[in-house]
């Protein structure tokens, strides 16, 4: 893979490829042609494609030609429309694609009138193996250091399993620490109550964690729930910043390996609490959350938990405007376990209270409810007060 952002790639970087003598790896390949129309050349295309996605990712630079194997000349390709070819290179990955590959880029850099270099950047798949689907080919393939190959019975064997077995490791981790922050074992003492307990994890904190060099630059966008001042502090599981104004300390936690740990506290009024702050919260830190992601290059999908601890006889507060319509039951257990949201590169720039409603619903349902009372016929989030 060439070691630069994509968006910062110029022409001189591929012109050393050939300078240097750069040879094809497991994360680059070089082609002389643009892909054709032909299901051949497309299968061909999807085949390199989804090799990258299902290994470590790579690009693909088109209009460079190779001499056994090493970069030799770079005459480009003919594209009268750039930006037409992204959008059909893009159509068919998404299309012909199983589960849909959709984490990946493209950047074209002139050479001449309508001549140029196409650069294909394939990240890593988190939900790998995917296959390719386009006119009925059912292959997986992936990539190693002599080209790519078709999968073998052992190889998709361990992709599969090991998809089964990360998803198992995060809501085992979830549980961990919904536990030890019970037995107030967490990084800060936090009070009695109720509390949430929000959690975005990054498939690849279980896969291929980073090792984030974090400090108060990096963690800007995590601050404590709902509080505007903070202070921060370096914790034996990564860097947090906090708030303990009035002794109901709260804190949004950021893990070495990229995971989001954020406590609230949610203040009770006669036995009861209002859904409407805890969706407000939950909103606040996804949306905090995300923009710590992007500016760390911290890829989806995304696990997203939430969870309200003390529950046990506690109710729900009725909206003004609902007050004749709405008879909340108390809920009966200690903890209240949301469903689990996972956010796909496809659906990280969908409106979070579209993703996060099966969460708000099942709120909702706790307390007797059909459904949030936030949304409207049209499906629209209102945030009634």
């Amino acid at each position: 893979m060439l070691t630069r952002r994509l968006e910062d790639l110029t022409l001189a970087d591929i012109e050393r490829l050939k300078e240097n003598g750069i040879t094809e790896s497991n994360y680059l390949d070089f082609k002389s042609a643009p892909v054709g129309n032909s299901d051949r050349e497309r299968k061909e295309f999807l085949a390199d494609v989804t090799a990258f996605a299902n290994a470590a990712g790579g690009d693909i630079v088109f209009g460079v030609t190779e001499k056994d194997g090493a970069a030799a000349e770079v005459p480009g390709i003919a594209l009268p429309d750039s930006d037409k070819e992204k959008l059909r290179l893009g159509s068919l990955i998404r299309e012909s694609t199983e589960p849909r590959l959709a984490n990946f880029g493209m950047l074209w850099l002139p050479i001449g009138d309508d001549i140029g270099v196409l650069v294909l950047r394939v990240a890593r798949s988190w939900v790998a193996p995917h296959r390719v689907t386009l006119q009925g080919h059912d292959k997986f393939y992936v990539r190693n250091a002599a080209g790519k190959h078709p999968m073998n019975v052992d190889e998709l064997r361990q992709a599969f399993n090991l998809s089964q077995s990360v998803t198992e490791r995060i809501r085992e981790f979830r549980t961990d620490r919904v536990r030890m922050l019970l037995a107030d074992e967490g990084p800060f003492p936090t009070p009695s109550g109720v509390k949430l307990v929000f959690h975005i994890m990054p498939l690849s904190a279980f896969v291929d964690p980073p090792d984030l060099n974090l400090s108060a630059d990096a963690a800007e966008h995590l601050r404590p729930l709902h509080r505007s001042g903070y202070s921060w502090r370096y914790t034996l599981d990564g860097y947090a910043n906090y708030n303990d104004s009035g002794g109901q300390l709260t804190y949004t936690l950021a893990f070495r390996n990229g995971i989001i740990e954020a406590i609230a506290i949610i203040p009770v009024q006669e036995e009861k609490i209002s859904s409407n702050r805890v969706e407000k919260l939950i909103l606040e830190g996804w949306s905090n959350s995300l923009l710590f992601f992007r500016k760390q290059g911290i890829e989806p999908p995304l696990h997203v938990f939430a969870t309200l601890t003390n529950m046990k006889q506690i109710s729900s507060i009725t909206p003004q405007s609902l007050m004749f319509e709405d008879n909340p039951v108390p809920y009966r257990r200690e903890l209240l376990h949301l469903p689990e949201v996972v956010v796909s590169a496809e659906q990280q720039d969908t409106d979070a209270p579209t993703l996060m409603r099966p969460m708000f619903d099942t709120l909702a349902n706790a307390f007797g409810r059909a459904k949030s009372f936030n949304y409207g016929p049209d499906g629209q989030y209102q945030n009634r007060a």
